[in-house]
């Protein structure tokens, strides 16, 4: 089965868009509290409140999710833990991997996005 077949499965996986979006309402939390002086704070803090409100950006919360989706079901470290000869389990992934890839990205999307 090819990777990109598994990746489309792994990112339209109703789990997984769950755990992602999950994911990144904890990362948004973090960033609602951290310190004014970080870096990018202010496009955080506002990529943040889509995720927290569900608008306020150029686009609506779900089109990050999408993006933070489709970014994290690529990552090999994801990709390996999710697909077993060809079957897509999303319960497989580990929270810490797709939080990893959420924080990651949080900066490129919010500099970037909004």
């Amino acid at each position: 089965m090819s990777t990109r077949l598994n990746q489309y499965r792994l990112a339209s996986n109703d789990d997984f868009r769950g755990v992602v979006e999950a994911a990144a309402i904890v990362a948004a939390g973090s960033i609602v509290n951290e310190d004014p002086a970080t870096p990018n704070h202010a496009e955080r803090m506002q990529l943040a409140k889509v995720m927290l409100t569900g608008f306020g950006g150029q686009f609506d919360r779900e089109y990050y999710l999408r993006r933070l989706r489709w970014i994290a079901a690529m990552n090999p470290a994801i990709q390996g833990s999710a697909v077993s000869n060809g079957v897509v389990d999303a319960s497989n992934v580990l929270d810490n991997d797709i939080d990893f890839v959420v924080a990651s990205e949080w900066n490129a999307i919010a500099t970037t996005e909004l």
